[in-house]
């Protein structure tokens, strides 16, 4: 299998798997949040931001680290598994004894408790890691896919109940834990590997060195991600994180079904290039590809998000339709920046990683230090500027790093952000023109399928070659689209 192929399977199957999960996810996490009080989810929002910190610590690079490695050392893998476990460990009791106790007097009675239980899943994931890096090592994300998609919906039936039941907050934490293990249990079942009862202080040594050069860059990227949670918990309370909450957890299940299995297929196929021409036209092939499919999406999603938001979620969350319609018209820089973390890992540039998630997490905690007391809409519009801004930087590193010409990029992406910013012109004139006693589902149906006709008819009519281009791509993982390339123009 080619590389193409082999990028855009893999892609193919981690775009199933997680955009299953996540509809799975989103539509449980809808129900729960009409039957839970608002606090409820903040607090909950509140204690996963650490969770989502913890877990970097206890994974510290394992998976990319057996991912880079040229063959599957099984000696290499068991140390890389017992490191996870007592990582696994220490994390659990730092954060039982002595984080859980602190945000309980700094943000809200209770929280504590909930973020010292959600620590157990820890202890499951990190007897995981090794054993998911190997299914990305043979490229088996059919199988990643299956184990996806189980642990969520039967994660989903116990936390929908335990709303219904009455439990409150503890339904989101059950979903949670019950998540971790059922994932866990199916991988273990599904996987044909084991770990052995052996230790090499030279593996331990180089995972350990290695590892946290890796867990800085990761670290300072969680912070990128979770620091306005903290932020806001801190300046305005549990309400205002579960506005905030609410937006981003629509705009993350978009996210799980776009731009992670294209990061998820990078990390294990990246690193198989053997040089940097090779990297560059991966690049820029990649990005092109997906960006077709995902920046209409994204911008779909900011025109309805007013109405998307109190439709899932209720009324009383009208406010969180602002914050997802920034982060949504933010996605195509961010589409075009989630490959770089993946190309300068597989050019060995670890450090240059770790520099530019420094750079990043100081603009992030001092925009978010400055805006956060102006509530969860405001620090939304924040970072979606500067994550436009940061584009620039982007294409710089793209330059010196790998020789990727910058226009070369933007011309890449052009057509379909084009189309799609003539796709919100005709969303939003249809929507301005609509009766206000339209029912809610017509509504939003109406801007879906005009901004869907309207996209596809620029793309086809304005910019045929990249059209033909995509279909040719997706052919190859789908022959029978081969058919639809007829009246478009042959591509080299």
């Amino acid at each position: 299998m080619n590389f193409k192929r082999q990028f855009v399977v893999s892609a193919f199957w981690s775009s199933v798997g997680n955009g299953a999960s996540s509809l799975i996810s989103f539509i449980v996490f809808a129900l729960v949040v009409h039957l839970v009080e608002a606090d409820a989810v903040g607090v909950v929002a509140f204690a996963m931001a650490f969770i989502v910190f913890g877990r970097v610590f206890v994974e510290a690079g394992t998976s990319e680290l057996i991912l880079r490695r040229k063959d599957f050392d099984e000696r290499y893998a068991s140390v890389a598994f017992w490191l996870s476990l007592a990582n696994s460990a220490i994390v659990v009791l730092l954060f039982a004894l002595v984080l859980a106790p602190l945000i309980d007097r700094v943000f809200a009675p209770g929280s504590g408790i909930v973020l010292a239980v959600l620590s157990l899943s820890f202890l499951v994931d990190g007897s995981r890691f090794v054993h998911e890096a190997k299914f990305r090592r043979d490229f088996r994300y059919r199988a990643l896919a299956v184990r996806y998609m189980v642990g969520t919906l039967v994660s989903g039936v116990v936390g929908v109940w335990a709303a219904y039941a009455g439990y409150g907050v503890w339904a989101l934490v059950a979903q949670r834990l019950v998540a971790s293990v059922v994932t866990t249990v199916v991988t273990w079942l599904s996987s044909n590997w084991r770990p052995s009862l052996v230790w090499s202080r030279e593996y331990a040594s180089e995972q350990i060195v290695h590892g946290v050069g890796l867990l800085g860059a990761s670290t300072l990227k969680i912070i990128i991600q979770r620091v306005p949670e903290l932020a806001l918990g801190i300046a305005q309370g549990p309400l205002s994180v579960a506005i905030y909450g609410v937006g981003i957890r629509t705009y993350e299940a978009l996210y799980q079904l776009t731009a992670f299995p294209l990061l998820s297929a990078a990390m294990s196929s990246f690193a198989r290039l053997p040089d940097r021409e090779s990297l560059a036209k991966a690049y820029i092939s990649t990005t092109g590809f997906f960006s077709t499919f995902s920046f209409p999406l994204f911008f779909g999603t900011a025109v309805v998000a007013e109405q998307l938001v109190p439709l899932f979620f209720g009324q009383k969350w009208q406010t969180s339709g602002l914050v997802l319609i920034a982060l949504a018209v933010s996605a195509p820089p961010s589409i075009l920046g989630i490959l770089l973390h993946p190309l300068l890992n597989a050019l060995g540039r670890t450090s240059l990683i770790f520099k530019l998630n420094l750079g990043s997490a100081i603009i992030m905690v001092a925009a978010c230090a400055i805006f956060a007391p102006y509530g969860p809409v405001v620090i939304s519009i924040v970072l979606a500027v500067r994550i436009y801004l940061g584009l620039a930087g982007i294409l710089y590193v793209l330059k010196r790093e790998v020789g990727i010409d910058p226009r070369a990029v933007l011309l890449a992406n052009a057509p379909p952000f084009i189309s799609s910013l003539v796709m919100l012109a005709a969303a939003i004139a249809i929507r301005h023109v609509l009766p206000d006693d339209l029912p809610a589902i017509l509504a939003l149906a109406a801007p879906v399928l005009t901004g869907a006709l309207t996209y596809t008819a620029t793309m086809i009519l304005a910019f045929p070659r990249h059209s033909a281009q995509v279909v040719q791509e997706a052919s190859e993982m789908f022959p029978g689209l081969k058919r639809f390339a007829g009246p478009l123009p042959r591509t080299n």
